[in-house]
């Protein structure tokens, strides 16, 4: 009988370990917990009252809503003035 060297049992194992590894990641369920919510400011007050549109991810709709955004975050994280040629950016209610 030829002896194997022993590197290549652990090459076989790895690779057989990996396959195995993959094969459970393609076939198991999405975790419903790890979903993100996309949430849209449609209008912000000064106080920092805002309403919101969001895509429901269970039960995959559109809602939209009341949220209290933080009135004095960074201005890198607001939304451009609206634009009526491309309907892009946002309105400030009460400004």
């Amino acid at each position: 009988m030829k002896h194997v060297p022993f590197f290549r049992w652990v090459v076989a194992l790895g690779l057989v370990l990996f396959g195995a590894s993959l094969a459970v990641y393609m076939t198991a369920p999405e975790d419903p917990e790890t979903k993100q919510i996309d949430l849209t400011v449609l209008s912000e007050k000064p106080d920092g009252s805002c309403t919101v549109s969001w895509a429901d991810p269970y039960a995959k709709v559109r809602r939209k809503g009341p949220y209290q955004c933080e009135p004095d975050r960074d201005p890198v994280l607001k939304g451009g003035a609206y634009d009526p040629d491309t309907g892009h950016g946002w309105v400030r209610d009460g400004s």
